[in-house]
């Protein structure tokens, strides 16, 4: 059992969880001032597949549930190359004198038995870094402590760190956690470097990925004909996906990858990299050149990322180095972007297609992967870009009126559908990436959908008066599935747009339903929110495998305001205190919360993704005034006047 109290903030949270429901996390921030203890119970292991996870920095920025600093001396190993491995780790002492700049990452084996774990650093940038681990707390002076030393990957002095990918090994003891320190080799430069670290393990389920499903070719080697532009077509077979929200493309890491010619340890061996291009297809037959003759000199592919992302950089800006690997995060080509992905169905044949346009070098493709999102939680997305619009519904005599305005080219547009008695259930029930305006109709319960491809409507019955309308897409087609709660007997029904319809218990008749995507498995999860005398409860049922989940989080007079504010692909618990205005979110990855102060107490909270990164947003309606108060996480606050003071947001559709 989790339990943390904050007399601070007036917020306090406690976790009951079923045995396997953590893997790989990110210990508790202690600048959060939250104490913790888990009550666990052993699994089995066996069965899980090796996994693999990437933890992106920037050296001099504390990461998320870690810290940063400066240390004295740092790391030297006066001999050759000793990679540390889980069979044991050579401290090699420490050198130099200065300010080397360091991040920590908390790192926590979950399970009842020790984890060999694997680290890689990928370093895209030309400042040289490093990379060890230590008994966790760390601090600065442990870094001269064997007796806190748990291994790094050996790298001499004699042999440069910059634009290199390094790996190491050490166990991580059952319920324990330690400290990976990426650090500066040379003193006081650093700051702003951008790095990821990478974290598998054969016997650990980790959980920081950043999709909702990754697949990843596994066929034998492909050569790629020299000097063919028409290239080499590779085939992906992907199923269970769904549509897609957000596409990443990744060449994935391996140990023992480097600039050796020939290596069958690179995603692709490749003498001068610049000369290929690589294509890829969807199964609706879109495709995107997402890099064409990047890198220049650069020999093999190590562990590289592409995604549409903005704050990652182009791949115009890889320098050409000879002798040294391709590896990092990046953009795609400008005209390449996955976002031309958003809204198919990812199930069906991808086809990667990589050539050669220059003479001589030559070399084979050996591995890749796709990393899907896909569309789980209401978006408001009215164009099919990405980003949540502004838009409004309201009463206007006997109708009910639908105003909308598009974040692609600010048009505005009004409908009228519905009656002022309905209730509003926007989101995309026929898959195109739209959203479709839709009400559900208590007297009768009856479900009115207006397509956004031609403006036809539908309708159809399902729920009784008294139900509570819970759309979601519970079964990860890509499509919002026609639900309601029954306060009489917390009874869910649900009717799958894929077939078949559901009816569950879960709750109590008192409970507000707050279903969502809080396992990443791309489907709504049934989940409640509860008043306990002072207190707010979440209770949630995991679709990925009905285990069930609770926490107190909030207090009474809170609202739910569920969201992914982090970016990990799991929806996060989210309050908004109406009080004075402060968001509390307590972060799926690590269980750590953090809180800020967004709107006053006469708003309503209207969350989503206002700038297309797949990070919810905080956001308020200002009745008075009827203006929009955006939070967006990469591109600033934006103050918009929408809409009149008596009308309902429809992000504001499914806050109880």
């Amino acid at each position: 059992m989790i339990i943390a109290t904050t007399a601070a903030l007036a917020l306090v949270f406690s976790l009951f969880v079923t045995p396997g429901t953590f893997g790989l996390e990110t210990s508790v921030s202690a600048q959060e001032n939250l104490a913790a203890t888990r009550d666990r119970q052993s699994i089995d292991n066996s069965d899980i597949a090796p996994q693999a996870c990437s933890l992106s920095g920037t050296l001099g920025t504390a990461p998320s549930g870690g810290s940063t600093g400066n240390l004295t001396t740092r790391l030297f190993r006066a001999g050759p190359s000793a990679a540390a491995t889980c069979s044991g780790a050579v401290y090699p002492g420490t050198n130099d004198s200065g300010a080397f700049l360091y991040n920590v990452h908390n790192i926590t084996n979950t399970f009842s038995t020790p984890a060999c774990v694997t680290f890689t650093l990928v370093n895209a940038s030309t400042e040289n870094l490093a990379v060890a681990a230590f008994r966790q707390p760390f601090v600065a002076g442990d870094i001269s402590s064997s007796g806190r030393y748990l291994g790094d990957p050996g790298v001499s002095t004699g042999v440069t760190t910059s634009t290199r990918v390094i790996t190491f090994q050490t166990i991580i003891p059952a319920n324990t956690s330690i400290a990976v320190v990426v650090f500066s080799t040379v003193a006081s430069v650093g700051n702003g470097t951008p790095y990821t670290l990478s974290v598998s393990s054969t016997n650990w389920n980790s959980t920081c990925g950043t999709g909702s499903g990754l697949i990843n070719y596994t066929g034998p080697a492909v050569p790629i004909p020299d000097n063919v532009p028409a290239g080499v077509d590779i085939s992906l077979p992907v199923a269970g996906i769904g549509r897609i929200r957000d596409l990443q493309f990744t060449f994935p890491f391996q140990a023992g990858c480097d600039a050796t010619a020939g290596n069958t340890n690179a995603a692709v061996d490749h003498t001068f990299i610049g000369d290929l291009t690589f294509k890829l297809t969807s199964p609706k037959g879109t495709t995107v050149t997402f890099m064409s003759r990047r890198g220049g000199s650069r020999d093999n592919i190590c562990s590289f990322d592409l995604k549409d992302q903005f704050n990652n950089p182009l791949v115009s800006t890889i320098t050409s180095q000879n002798g040294q690997v391709l590896s990092g995060i990046f953009q795609p080509e400008p005209d390449g972007r996955f976002t031309k992905f958003r809204g198919e169905n990812a199930d069906g044949i991808w086809k990667l297609n990589v050539s050669d346009n220059s003479v001589l070098d030559s070399g084979n493709l050996r591995r890749f992967g796709l990393y899907f999102t896909g569309f789980v939680f209401p978006s408001n997305d009215l164009d099919n870009d990405g980003i949540s619009d502004i838009s409004v519904s309201r009463s206007n005599g006997g109708v009910r009126e639908w105003w909308l305005r598009r974040s692609q080219n600010t048009g505005v547009s009004a409908f009228s559908f519905g009656l002022p008695s309905d209730k509003i259930v926007p989101g995309d029930y026929t898959g195109d990436g739209n959203l479709d305006l839709a009400v559900w109709r208590p007297s009768n319960g009856n479900w009115l959908i207006l397509r956004s491809e031609d403006f036809s409507f539908y309708a159809f019955p399902f729920g009784a008066n008294g139900d509570k309308p819970v759309p979601a897409d519970y079964d990860s087609d890509g499509k919002m599935d026609a639900a309601v709660f029954r306060p009489a007997g917390a009874t869910w029904y649900i009717s799958q747009s894929a077939g078949g319809t559901v009816i569950q218990s879960f709750g109590l008749s008192s409970d507000a339903p707050v279903p969502a995507d809080y396992d990443g498995d791309n489907k709504a999860d049934l989940a409640i929110f509860r008043t306990n005398g002072a207190n707010k409860e979440w209770w949630y049922q995991r679709s990925s495998d009905n285990t069930v989940t609770a926490a107190t989080f909030g207090v009474a007079g809170d609202k739910a305001v569920p969201g992914d504010y982090t970016g990990d692909g799991k929806v996060d618990f989210a309050v908004w205190r109406p009080s004075n205005g402060n968001w509390f979110v307590l972060r799926s990855e690590d269980f750590s919360f953090y809180a800020f102060p967004f709107g006053s107490t006469n708003d309503i909270p209207v969350p989503g993704d206002y700038d297309g990164d797949l990070i919810t947003d905080a956001a308020v309606f200002r009745p008075s005034g009827a203006t929009w108060y955006l939070n967006r996480s990469q591109t600033g606050v934006q103050i918009q006047q929408f809409g009149l003071s008596t009308d309902t947001p429809l992000a504001s559709a499914y806050i109880p």
